[in-house]
């Protein structure tokens, strides 16, 4: 009896592992989305800037954007050794295909944490 018990209970503990792992993906995949966020709304800013020093016929610097996306910094992640640990760990294999769907899930610019939300509220949420 306490052999199955012991099981069951290695079992459930292997779960919740994997769980926590997945949600350090999940974590990344987001981290990366609001970086991408974050760059649109500084360009967005050097915008604004630009037209009222435009309007004051004051000399507009070029803007400098990084040459980093989140979907790059997310393939780097997935590729590292870090990366193919901690998906290995979520129970996801890595690979190519993966890594391929991380960047689209990037790409798409939804955050997973509202995507996946069990009550649906923040299915659409673009705010960062």
């Amino acid at each position: 009896m306490d052999d199955h018990q012991d099981l069951a209970k290695n079992a459930e503990l292997a779960v919740k592992a994997r769980r926590l792992w997945a949600a350090v993906v999940l974590t990344a995949v987001d981290d990366a989305i609001r970086f991408n966020r974050a760059k649109i709304k500084r360009k967005k800013d050097w915008e604004d800037a630009a037209k009222i020093k435009r309007k004051k016929k004051e000399k507009v610097e070029p803007f400098k954007p990084e040459r980093d996306t989140g979907e790059a910094q997310i393939e780097r992640w997935a590729n590292s050794p870090d990366g193919y640990f901690v998906l290995r760990n979520a129970g996801v294999e890595p690979g190519k295909r993966v890594t391929k769907g991380l960047v689209e899930l990037v790409r798409r610019n939804v955050r997973l944490t509202y995507a996946l939300a069990r009550d649906g509220k923040h299915g659409n949420n673009q705010d960062v």
